[in-house]
């Protein structure tokens, strides 16, 4: 009696760590199987648009999406620059780019970091 207990303490690395969740699958730079490791960043090509990318960056939030936005839609190559948060309890945005044909998204990317 008299002593505080902590129950269902929750560890920093459990609430903000990467896990199986980051695992790439099937991105571009890591393809096969054996390399399904944990990532922060994934990149896929985007199946509904021509030259453009989804990266999908894992332990980041709106305050890095919005820069990484604004920053890609001044870029005159750039068609399309937008970001979403698919859940609150990943902690992980999703940032899609697409540029004319004569640029790339990685590259796009590149000038706005």
């Amino acid at each position: 009696a008299g002593q505080l207990q902590m129950y269902n303490k929750v560890d920093a690395t459990e609430m903000f760590g990467l896990d199986h969740r980051a695992r790439c699958t099937g991105c571009l730079f890591h393809p096969l199987p054996e390399d399904f490791q944990i990532h922060r960043v994934h990149v896929y090509h985007d199946e509904k648009a021509p030259d453009a990318v989804v990266y999908s960056i894992w332990l980041e939030d709106h305050t890095l999406g919005n820069m990484l936005r604004m920053e890609l839609l001044r870029n005159k190559d750039v068609l399309f620059a937008g970001y979403k948060v698919p859940h609150p309890y990943n902690h992980m945005i999703e940032l899609r780019v697409q540029t004319l044909p004569k640029s790339s998204p990685e590259e796009a990317v590149r000038l706005a970091i």
